[in-house]
């Protein structure tokens, strides 16, 4: 079966001096129908961490797969198979609800229409 979630070798270093070692060789999976968690103090990397999964930053070195595809080759397969929910999501005050909902629609390949209104029951 293949793994929800696979890790290898993740690693994520931020330029400075010294430079920062956010996430150190993690080797990890996590298997579908899984619930996981990840515990740990401030500064040990879980944010790093999921956001490298999530598709959000790049690893540094490492490899990650989300339902046997891996991020750099099949990232648009990998978008619309997941949802994640960020910590924090802050709409746009600029923006109308159509163009908030244009906006999260963009994001994936298949899905309804905006426009399109729901048919009376």
């Amino acid at each position: 079966m293949i793994p929800a979630i696979r890790v290898s070798g993740l690693v994520k270093t931020y330029p400075a001096r010294p430079p920062v070692e956010a996430v150190r060789g993690l080797d990890l999976e996590v298997n579908v129908g899984e619930c996981f968690g990840l515990l740990g103090p401030n500064g040990a990397g879980k944010t790093t961490t999921l956001e490298i999964i999530e598709g959000l930053l790049d690893p540094t070195a490492g490899e990650v797969e989300i339902l046997g595809l891996k991020w750099g080759t099949n990232d648009t397969e990998i978008r619309n198979k997941i949802g994640i929910s960020l910590q924090e999501t802050r709409l746009s005050d600029k923006l109308t609800v159509r163009e908030t909902v244009t906006l999260f629609r963009s994001f994936y390949s298949v899905g309804i229409a905006p426009e399109r209104r729901p048919s009376a029951a």
